[in-house]
């Protein structure tokens, strides 16, 4: 796909799948929510799930979002550095968007429940390669190396 597409696609409703690595070196998949806002997507958790831990230990991560739903053969792949951030006043406008993505209103119930979660963290992933694809086209796969510093 290309940049283009990729930004489109990712603006979209979707889930994606997190992957991190346990102190053990155990993999650990989970389905989440994420905003994409560039260079950076944002996830949100808690500060004891399994991912946020793992991710105290190894930064490395990797993401995929793929069009789970229409079966179009659609897919961005990131690899990059995770990093735990604090909820604070700069990420309110991610919040929201994030929000806003998948609630649709800033209003929601859920948007309370979230925002007073304990241990409530985000997670700020900075991609440094890309990979995608959309078979739709053909076999059109690009996978690029992002100098994201």
């Amino acid at each position: 796909m290309e940049i283009d597409e990729i930004k489109k696609f990712l603006q979209e409703t979707r889930l994606a799948r997190l992957a991190t690595v346990s102190p053990n070196n155990k993999p650990h998949v989970t389905v989440l929510w994420f905003f994409y806002e560039e260079p950076y997507l944002y996830i949100s958790t808690t500060k004891q799930a399994k991912k946020a831990r793992n991710i105290e230990q190894n930064k490395h991560v990797s993401i995929i979002i793929d069009d789970e739903v229409n079966k179009k053969e659609k897919c961005v792949i990131f690899e990059g550095v995770a990093e735990i951030v604090e909820p604070g006043p700069e990420l309110k406008p991610i919040k929201e968007k994030l929000y806003l993505k998948y609630l649709k209103r800033l209003d929601h119930p859920m948007v309370k429940t979230f925002e007073n979660m304990p241990g409530r963290i985000w997670i700020r992933i900075r991609p440094q390669k890309r990979i995608s694809w959309d078979y739709s086209k053909g076999f059109d796969t690009k996978s690029e190396i992002l100098n994201i510093s």
